[in-house]
């Protein structure tokens, strides 16, 4: 069993929409996670997931789109984040390389969004760039989002960095970058994470073959731990359950 923790199947075309969700089925990919960027795209997210029986959904507003908070804004993420196949706050956090002038207002945004999160017992799934680790950290750290865990999505960073987000409880997760060249220093992270700590994704989005790739990313990083692919799918599923708590 094999699973895509972090996915935009909203971004399909829905003509090819079921193909791409029926070509990871036929991969063994048993357990998705489409996440929203903005409202309407989170709207669509659930929209999506109430249909397919393996498809999670997670809502939240990304750090490229920053907006203010408002108490509009809070009561439509609250809506959305009651639902029931809603299981994740995502995707937030932050991203100073692509938005060097928001920098307050994504930390802004992220402790309200956190603090959502907490009131709704849902785990997180952040975002962010390297010039943002340290703020990620400290946020996570002063907004108690160790109380629900989560995962640090597409995670690009160093042991220490790794060992920070650990200590919090959040997962590390590990995606197509480790198919190439400049993933290496993730592989080296890789061989230090204890097993608990790892779940793979694909972060598709628009085009290509979507989830069915998570099997690419397993097959790599049995190769890095000299394991079986489907050994790796199934410890990382294992992990994304108990982060999702499904």
């Amino acid at each position: 069993m094999y699973s895509d923790a972090h996915v935009h199947l909203d971004s399909y075309p829905a003509a090819e929409r079921d193909d791409v969700i029926q070509r990871a089925h036929a991969l063994g990919v048993e357990l998705m996670v489409t996440v929203g960027t903005t409202l309407d795209t989170c709207e669509q997210a659930v929209a999506l997931a109430e249909h397919v029986p393996d498809l999670y959904a997670g809502v939240g507003i990304h750090p490229w789109w920053v907006v203010p908070w408002s108490d509009e804004l809070e009561a439509r993420l609250r809506d959305l984040a009651r639902r029931p196949r809603v299981k994740v706050v995502s995707e937030v956090g932050l991203d100073y390389t692509r938005g060097p002038t928001t920098q307050p207002q994504q930390r802004e945004l992220l402790r309200h969004q956190i603090a959502l999160a907490r009131e709704l017992r849902l785990p997180v799934m952040t975002h962010n760039d390297r010039p943002s680790q340290e703020d990620l950290l400290a946020l996570l750290r002063e907004e108690g989002a160790a109380d629900v865990g989560g995962v640090i999505h597409g995670f690009r960073g160093d042991w220490p960095f790794a060992r920070g987000c650990l200590d919090l409880g959040f997962v590390i997760s590990l995606g197509r970058l480790i198919l190439r060249p400049e993933g290496a220093e993730q592989l080296e992270v890789l061989r230090r994470l204890p097993r608990d700590g790892l779940v793979l994704e694909t972060d598709s989005a628009r085009q290509g073959p979507g989830p069915a790739e998570v099997a690419l990313v397993a097959q790599r990083v049995g190769d890095v731990l000299d394991l079986p692919p489907e050994q790796v799918g199934n410890f990382t599923t294992a992990n994304l359950k108990r982060v999702l708590r499904v």
